[in-house]
């Protein structure tokens, strides 16, 4: 283990930004029809957008740290395409030329299904694949945006670690849009207090809430103060 380095540059070097890759990519690749060359050109492009912040590398660029050499990845990134997926977005900039991004979005939704098909055959249930697309592309159009690898993975997460169903997720989101607070970790801690409070349906926090109003309206001149407390500690949480 290396303590207090004092060469510059490997201080540097372990100051360097990690690369997150999702759990999904490295399990369920080969279920998506990728072979090992596709994942490693896939790892390199999301080192790229992630710690240089370039979304559409050149082939020079990809080639100087690949072992691949041009025609090689080129035709790698057109298979990708082809095969669905990799995007290529054409977004209008000032200077009138366009702006290009690889977007890797398919190839998540992909990652998805082939991770429910996976759980929903070991359960011996029914896909819920569409189920989960319809959480996926809600917060997508709630965001106004593609979601990162971090985000999508916090999503399976919900459904699978944690088992909350779709419609109460969505229920989650759809608070914290009211709230004017869209953010994930917002949302974990509401469904982490619904947890807490074993609501398991929409009925039953509906139920819960009635319950809290009228508990705050029946103490309202017991405690003023001890009011005014729950009633900021959970404000934020419950539409009032």
């Amino acid at each position: 283990m290396i303590e207090n380095p004092s060469n510059p540059c490997l201080k540097d070097l372990l100051n360097e930004k990690p690369i997150v890759i999702s759990q999904l990519l490295l399990m369920y690749y080969a279920e998506v029809d990728m072979d090992e060359i596709e994942l490693a050109v896939v790892m390199q492009l999301i080192r790229f957008r992630d710690c240089l912040g370039q979304t559409y590398p050149t082939i020079d660029e990809l080639k100087t740290v690949m072992t691949l050499g041009s025609d090689q990845i080129r035709s790698i990134l057109a298979r990708l395409i082809e095969k669905g997926l990799v995007a290529v977005v054409h977004s209008p900039v000032e200077s009138n030329h366009g702006k290009s991004s690889y977007v890797l979005e398919p190839l998540w939704d992909r990652l998805l299904t082939a991770w429910q098909k996976s759980k929903t055959k070991k359960l011996g249930i029914p896909s819920q694949s569409d189920s989960l697309k319809k959480v996926y592309g809600t917060f997508e159009k709630e965001f106004g945006r593609y979601l990162s690898p971090i985000e999508s993975s916090k999503i399976v997460q919900w459904c699978s670690t944690d088992g909350f169903s779709s419609e109460i997720i969505l229920e989650a989101l759809e608070r914290s849009v009211l709230q004017g607070v869209l953010s994930f970790k917002y949302i974990d801690s509401i469904l982490k207090t619904w947890e807490t409070q074993n609501l398991k349906t929409i009925e039953e926090i509906n139920n819960y809430e009635k319950k809290y109003k009228e508990r705050r309206k029946n103490n309202k001149n017991s405690n003023p103060k001890q009011n005014q407390k729950l009633q900021d500690k959970y404000s934020e949480i419950y539409v009032t």
